[in-house]
């Protein structure tokens, strides 16, 4: 259009379109990196208004100017063009009117003004519905999901975001992704992360969006850094820096010089240089800007680190107090201010700081009541868990630290039942794909069907585990076990307990019993997640295998657990009867099967809290036991008839009768609940994980939505006992989501297990445990005479019935 219309003089009418076609031109130039050419075409706009039409044409490039300065990060300048123009635009309608007040929110948003952002937004919402104009709506309501984001509410940021992408599809999409995977990082939701920012680049780099490939690669150094991958974090930070500066946009590159100094000083690489570039940063660029709070901290830090205390600590006091901080920044100010309290030798103030640090990461988890984003969110406290162990000498000491972090969204109230007709339709749809699936259909269609209905679960249950969290006291957290009390318990019980943890890439444990306690170093962490893959691959080869080929796999397998054995010896205990409280490169292997632990009652806990608040439950009396037989399994009525008929007061539910709201309503209702079905393990979605059922599976996403009641349940289906877990040694899979909603004693394999064992141990587990025994002694006697038995652990506390109603089978 420029080049029809030409550069010489116009008609007045002419001149305006000309102006018009500089201003959409300067967005273009600006996107491919061109920024002098776009303030250029933007001060000849300006000159083309002289005539009809040229105060919507000044109005239509100051909001062109403000946004690019806004994209550059100097938000005061946009800002204060958005006050020069704001009756202007009134005047040329709403459109104008609303771009002016969303850029506003935007601007003050970047520069710490909150409510003014949420009030500037809030206009430009209620302008743009009025009018209809959708896309300006939308972009409203998504930068209200960006300030929710900011504020920490990042399950109601999630929700605005989506409701702005449904509202309509004209929202850069490289920009929206973008958005959500920075709410899913702070999250700890790493995997839904990954993809969506693999998505926005892909758009990025497609339109040439140079400014946006730059946020895109900070993201990815921020996504490393949380990962620990420092390495990685520092080259993609260096990256994003280069392409800020060449496009000069000065306060993205400050973001990404600190997210470097962090990557670089995590690396161990704090000489006197970086410390002196730290601190340079935090008083020059980062002084007036939204990270100046992140700067100081990582100053402070870096000056602890380099020995001066003094100077580190007169910076920390200047840094926000922890109430007006960000999530991850609290965590860090905790952080520094233990590394202060512990250069100056005050070992109570090291105590007390990390004491308020695990305070503020159980009040973040229990803010939501869904079991994926409690667990999730653990994920930031992984370098508070090593400066707490950085300071721990003595079993003791280990122990307390250890069992401060230790799955701490266990000892928040028990997860919420949510009842949402949106996740209700999609786990519906989805129960239609695993039928579908199950029943032959199309493979590729359906598994990409079924990816795309999980993904859609998760994003809502994030949306709205935090709003249904809210009525809840997310205060009301349980204190940790103190290494006195779990001696106490572990001696009434004539029991031993082995907490295992790595520390710095090596595998430690703290064996404690009623004599005493002791520390351990068991060798390397890699070294001991092989052996728990090999195992892991042995259980489900030797499963699967035919006759022939069952005794070389079972030998194998014996080798593998003799080797784990082998490591682990040193640090197991000689009692009666053992708690193993596992960490994450050890995660889902069949305890029992360790030579070691043979005609040993073994409990599996999520921790010694957890296991010791389990002891001090009283089960209920008078409630009755039910036994669900899934399709699929020969033996499976048999199973559930056999163990139904060593209680009172029993319910068989079978055929038609196993469905998934029956199971929701044993599970609420009854005391005890045994599932003979088959069972399947999602390692990338553990909440995913299900028990099939006749009307299809049932999810452990399902079980925190219909409110468990039952103490005890027993899970006799193939590899319901694995689980994913987190960091923090939070544990997910149906397991765990049971554990979580307040059951407290699990029974269930590790690995797939033979349809005609699971009948028969099981009659003979039921018998044992109706007649007073409690779980983890009945399934050691239970399981004499067969390796394969050995698959089944007691996953929680220990737990017998009530004396009303334990009467066996006369």
């Amino acid at each position: 259009m420029l080049r029809t219309i030409g550069t010489g003089e116009v008609a007045p009418d002419l001149a305006a379109v000309r102006g018009r076609a500089k201003i959409t031109l300067a967005l273009a130039q600006f996107e491919s990196g061109r920024r002098d050419e776009a303030f250029a075409l933007l001060d000849g706009a300006e000159q083309e208004a002289s005539g009809p039409g040229s105060a919507t044409v000044r109005t239509l490039a100051a909001i062109q100017r403000s946004g690019l300065h806004a994209r550059l990060g100097e938000w005061d300048a946009a800002l204060a063009v958005m006050i020069m123009i704001r009756d202007a635009a009134a005047a040329v309608g709403p459109r104008a009117a609303a771009v002016v007040a969303l850029n506003a929110g935007l601007a003050r948003q970047l520069l710490g003004d909150v409510a003014g952002s949420a009030a500037e937004l809030a206009r430009a919402e209620r302008i743009a519905s009025a009018a209809g104009i959708d896309d300006i709506a939308a972009a409203a309501t998504h930068n209200l999901g960006r300030l929710e984001f900011v504020r920490g509410d990042l399950s109601r940021s999630l929700d605005l975001m989506t409701r702005a992408r449904d509202m309509s599809d004209t929202l850069p999409r490289a920009q929206v992704d973008l958005d959500r995977a920075r709410v899913l990082i702070e999250a700890g939701l790493l995997d839904d992360a990954v993809p969506l920012l693999a998505e926005s680049e892909a758009v990025a780099r497609s339109d040439h969006l140079v400014h946006y490939v730059g946020e895109i690669t900070l993201e990815r150094a921020r996504l490393a850094l949380v990962l620990g991958d420092h390495r990685a974090a520092l080259d993609l930070a260096r990256t994003a820096a280069r392409s800020f500066a060449r496009h000069r946009e000065p306060a993205w590159q400050t973001q990404a010089k600190l997210l470097g100094l962090r990557a670089e000083l995590a690396l161990g690489r704090g000489s006197a240089a970086a410390v002196r570039r730290a601190v340079d940063l935090a008083d020059g660029p980062a002084a007036a800007s939204g990270v100046r709070a992140a700067a100081q901290l990582l100053a402070a830090e870096a000056l602890a680190d380099a020995g001066e205390v003094e100077e580190s600590a007169r910076r920390l006091a200047g840094v926000p107090s922890v109430a007006r901080l960000a999530f991850p920044d609290r965590l860090h100010r905790y952080l520094v201010a233990v590394t202060v309290a512990a250069a100056r030798g005050d070992r109570p103030a090291v105590r007390r700081q990390l004491r308020k640090a695990v305070a503020t990461l159980a009040a973040e988890q229990g803010r939501y009541s869904g079991l994926d984003s409690r667990t999730a969110v653990a994920l930031h406290g992984r370098r508070l868990i090593e400066i707490d162990l950085d300071h721990a000498v003595g079993p003791s000491a280990v122990f307390d630290a250890c069992e401060r972090w230790r799955g701490v969204s266990y000892r928040l109230p028990r997860v919420n039942p949510i009842d949402d007709p949106m996740i209700n339709r999609l786990l519906v749809e989805l129960r239609q794909a695993r039928l579908e699936l199950r029943d032959g259909g199309p493979e590729p269609p359906i598994l990409a069907r079924i990816a795309r209905l999980e993904a859609a679960v998760r994003s809502r249950d994030w949306e709205i585990s935090g709003v249904a969290g809210r009525g809840d006291d997310h205060r009301a957290v349980a204190r940790p076990i103190r290494f006195a009390e779990a001696r106490s318990a572990l001696s009434r019980r004539r029991a031993g307990m082995i907490s295992l943890f790595v520390y710095r890439g090596v595998l430690k444990s703290v064996t404690l019993s009623a004599a005493g306690g002791r520390v351990r170093e068991l060798g390397g962490a890699a070294d001991a997640a092989e052996h728990a893959r090999r195992i892991a691959a042995d259980v489900v080869a030797l499963s699967r295998a035919v006759a022939r080929l069952r005794p070389i796999i079972a030998r194998s397998l014996a080798r593998s657990m003799a080797a784990l054995g082998h490591l682990l010896a040193p640090a197991l205990p000689d009692t009666e009867r053992v708690i193993i409280l596992p960490t994450r490169v050890l995660a889902s292997l069949p305890w029992r099967m360790l030579p070691q632990l043979a005609g040993r009652p073994v409990t599996v806990a999520p921790s010694a809290t957890f296991w010791c608040r389990g002891l001090d439950a009283v089960p209920a009396a008078g409630r009755a036991m039910a036994a669900v037989a899934g399709p699929g399994l020969a033996r499976a009525q048999e199973e559930a008839e056999a163990v139904a008929r060593r209680w009172p007061a029993a319910t068989t539910l079978s055929g038609a009768a196993a469905t998934g709201a029956n199971l929701a309503a044993a599970l609420r209702d009854a005391a005890i609940v045994h599932v003979a079905a088959h069972g399947f393990h999602h390692d990338q979605s553990p909440l995913f994980s299900f028990v099939q059922l006749a009307d299809g599976p049932v999810f452990a996403h399902d079980l925190q939505r219909c409110g468990v009641g039952a103490g005890h349940v027993v899970l006799s289906a193939c590899e319901a006992g694995r689980a994913r877990v987190r960091p923090g040694e939070e544990s997910l899979g149906l397991t765990s989501a049971l554990l979580a909603c307040g059951v407290r004693s699990v029974v269930a394999a590790a690995a797939p297990v033979r349809d005609d064992l699971a009948a028969r141990l099981m009659s003979e587990y039921h018998g044992l445990l109706s007649a007073g025994i409690d779980a983890a002694e009945a399934l050691e006697r239970s399981s004499r005479g067969d390796p394969d038995s050995r698959l089944f652990c007691n996953y929680g506390s220990d737990w017998a019935p009530a004396q009303s109603t334990a009467v066996a089978e006369a």
